[in-house]
């Protein structure tokens, strides 16, 4: 969930992008490596909680609903929820793969979304998304079965106050305590200050959207366990019997 920055000339990139091009990059240079599979789902201005949609200020008022609620069945409108659906592509996907007689392993979701919980002005949003983002969690992991490695952008927009970014930031750092050997928190401020503009790659727009060199840090995170740290995610050898909702 990381759209990526986009500008007027179409060029861009995101952490999905950049971590498909370090994979094969490794596999030119002669590691053995096995095939990747890369799921990438994003939509803007979508959040998780039902109540965002009351706000008369936001994109996503015209659906009538967000978009990544948890909880949002496939039978509800609009018909393109992304929660179910993104679990259901990742139910299909395995599946193929099993049925293929491979031995897939889950390396792991990485998370950037937030804004909306942040930003609304109901302040009921930021109280309950612990809550959301447990669901979420917890929705994922009975699509495939078992518990997935997941990775949480730490929320660092300077487009919102301090004690807002304060808020979230605790919530996705204590939904990680809850399971640190699944659940963790990459923080890219630690590693850069130029994060929203500029860089070796460009990209970006000083506040809201990382620039390109950040989205290959975000690939980085999500390769490296298993790349260099030997850690490769989940192994699936059996799914549900149903697919999820």
């Amino acid at each position: 969930m990381n759209l990526g920055f986009n500008n007027d000339a179409g060029a861009g990139g995101n952490a999905a992008n950049f971590a498909a091009f370090q994979w094969q990059g490794l596999i030119n240079a002669g590691w053995v490596l096995p095939d990747l599979y890369i799921i990438h789902i994003g939509w803007p201005s979508q959040g998780v909680d039902p109540l965002d949609a009351t706000d008369a200020q936001a994109a996503w008022v015209t659906h009538g609903v967000n978009l990544w609620q948890p909880a949002l069945g496939p039978s509800q409108m609009p018909s393109y929820a992304l929660a179910p659906f993104a679990r259901t592509v990742m139910y299909r996907g395995l599946n193929a793969i099993l049925a293929s007689g491979k031995k897939p392993r889950v390396l792991g979701l990485q998370w950037n979304q937030w804004e909306a919980e942040a930003g609304n002005a109901n302040p009921v949003v930021i109280s309950d998304a612990p809550a959301n983002y447990r669901q979420l969690v917890s929705r994922f992991n009975a699509a495939i079965g078992t518990p997935i490695q997941m990775q949480f952008t730490k929320p660092l927009s300077v487009a919102y106050s301090v004690p807002v970014l304060t808020q979230m930031q605790g919530v996705f750092s204590d939904l990680a305590a809850t399971d640190p050997s699944h659940l963790s928190v990459i923080d890219v401020s630690q590693v850069s200050s130029s994060i929203f503009s500029g860089g070796a790659l460009g990209g970006g727009d000083g506040a809201v959207h990382y620039n390109l060199d950040t989205h290959r840090w975000f690939a980085n995170q999500s390769m490296s366990a298993c790349l260099f740290g030997g850690s490769c995610g989940t192994r699936v050898t059996a799914l549900p019997a149903t697919a999820p909702n």
